[in-house]
């Protein structure tokens, strides 16, 4: 999230929480501070931290300030003081009010913990007045002005040393992923850690600082799933932008999870896999018991339990590209039929080429392929007076072509598959006109094996057109937005829209703090 939403969000807690707007202290033999808070903002240090470091911004709206020792007033209205605060994490107690209360906004079953994300005052450092508007104060009436800010903002019964009051965000992260809403594939974090990491505005080769030079800056909630490790390094090196001036937040899922986990799991049900394993066609039986009776089948459909045989390929020159085109000995049959009175040759090749493709920048996802079938038989007779020839070539083509548009709504993500409205049109099948030679000396039953020739190509047109593609679509559009939906993280808290992909297949979402 980038200052900018954080402080935001600052603003809307003062908005809710009017009672933190209200400043009064008596601190014995210092002096007094009666006064109203007009904004309380974060400045994020990104550049050189060894920790989640940042300054903390207070204006006054307008109240006023008495120091007893020197016996001066002075009105602070627009008066603004920094001092540094850290970002920590607090274990909510599970029997808390609390957690109830989180846990009903997440909505999440399973078996997890949830923090608390939260900045906390180090008033002890107050390091920078910025601003007194033209009032002169001594060194000596700075510190105690420190002191009775120490004693405004972290009091052990005052309205800041409310740690909720301070969340910035919650987060939800559990040792059992399996336990955490099993059927929706929510990737649930098993760890969790933060940095601040900086926006470098283009043209330029080092980020900048402060209230309204560094709005862009950025905290980062960086989360693993699946138990794995961190890696090695303290801080995530900077690697380019993930907000924008017109962007406050962004969540980026990372491809393993998006495509690899997600879209192309095998369990507990497969999703974009199903399109290889309803247009995969393959040899079902071929034999040549005479030659004048060659026999074949294609068949189509479900062919393996194995999940993998179905599993997509990453295209080696593009990232956001994947393939499936098998190269299986039962796809083909070529064998010659040879006797002394004449042979009979049969070739049938099956292919299938499959395609998914994503464009950075765009929340499409293009799926096509091509099936094709070709038969191709040549039957000759040698011995007088029973000489005949005929050729036939039959070929049939599967077309199909779907474009997954990906949206953001309350809950996840939202899969359409903009089926139209004629579920046929989704799958082609095509065939070309069949191609028969036929010539004899003594065989009248060349007529018959045209027609029956024909019928195996109109038949072979129907089995496929028989599989009901479309009504496969529509049932796995339907699973991609329920049983299998991608559960967002964080959206009790956020307002996710505008999905995008990055160049390296990285699924980036615009996020923003709910009002």
């Amino acid at each position: 999230m980038s200052q900018k939403a954080i402080n935001n969000g600052m603003s809307d807690l003062l908005k809710h929480n009017p009672e933190l707007t209200e400043i009064n202290v008596d601190f014995l033999g210092i002096g007094t501070l009666d006064a109203k808070l007009k904004s309380s903002q974060l400045s994020l240090n990104v550049t050189g931290q060894e920790s989640v470091e940042s300054m903390y911004y207070c204006t006054f709206e307008s109240g006023t300030v008495h120091f007893t020792i020197t016996e001066h007033d002075f009105e602070v209205n627009d008066w603004t003081m920094a001092w540094t605060c850290k970002f920590d994490t607090e274990k909510i107690d599970p029997t808390s009010k609390e957690f109830k209360e989180v846990s009903n906004q997440i909505n999440q079953p399973g078996d997890f913990s949830i923090s608390s994300l939260f900045f906390a005052f180090e008033t002890d450092h107050i390091v920078n007045f910025n601003s007194f508007n033209e009032a002169v104060l001594s060194g000596e009436e700075k510190s105690y002005l420190g002191l009775i800010l120490g004693r405004a903002f972290a009091p052990e019964d005052g309205e800041w040393e409310d740690r909720q009051k301070r969340t910035l965000a919650y987060a939800l992260h559990t040792a059992k992923p399996e336990t955490v809403n099993e059927e929706a594939p929510s990737f649930p974090p098993t760890s969790l850690k933060l940095q601040t990491y900086p926006y470098i505005a283009p043209n330029q080769t080092e980020p900048s600082e402060g209230l309204e030079d560094g709005e862009n800056n950025m905290l980062l909630y960086l989360q693993m799933t699946k138990n794995r490790p961190f890696p090695a390094v303290r801080l995530l090196e900077y690697s380019g932008n993930y907000v924008s001036p017109g962007i406050n937040g962004t969540i980026i899922i990372d491809r393993d999870i998006f495509w690899d986990s997600y879209l192309f799991r095998s369990s507990p049900s497969q999703l974009l896999s199903l399109f290889n394993v309803y247009t995969y066609a393959w040899v079902g039986s071929a034999s040549i018991p005479d030659i004048l009776a060659e026999q074949w089948t294609i068949a189509s459909g479900i062919h393996s339990n194995d999940p993998s045989f179905y599993a997509w390929k990453q295209s080696a020159s593009n990232p956001l590209t994947w393939t499936w085109a098998p190269s299986n000995g039962e796809q083909s049959y070529h064998e010659q039929h040879k006797t002394d009175g004449g042979w009979n040759n049969l070739d049938i090749d099956c292919t299938t080429s499959n395609t998914l493709s994503a464009v950075p920048g765009d929340n499409n996802i293009d799926a096509r392929g091509t099936t094709d079938i070709k038969i191709v038989c040549q039957s000759v007779g040698t011995t007088y007076p029973f000489n005949w020839e005929y050729d036939y070539t039959i070929h049939v083509q599967i077309t199909w072509q779907t474009k997954i548009t990906i949206s953001a709504t309350d809950g996840g993500l939202k899969l359409s598959l903009n089926l139209p409205a004629d579920l046929t049109k989704a799958f082609q099948v095509k065939a070309d006109q069949l191609k028969f030679k036929g010539d004899t000396v003594g065989n009248d039953h060349l007529d018959g094996v045209k027609a029956r020739n024909q019928g195996l190509q109109d038949n072979l047109v129907q089995q496929f057109r028989d599989v009901s593609f479309g009504d496969v679509e529509k049932s796995l559009e339907k699973d991609l937005n329920t049983t299998a939906r991608f559960v967002i993280p964080g959206n009790a808290s956020l307002s996710y829209e505008k999905p995008v992909f990055n160049n390296n297949g990285d699924l980036m979402i615009e996020a923003n703090y709910i009002v």
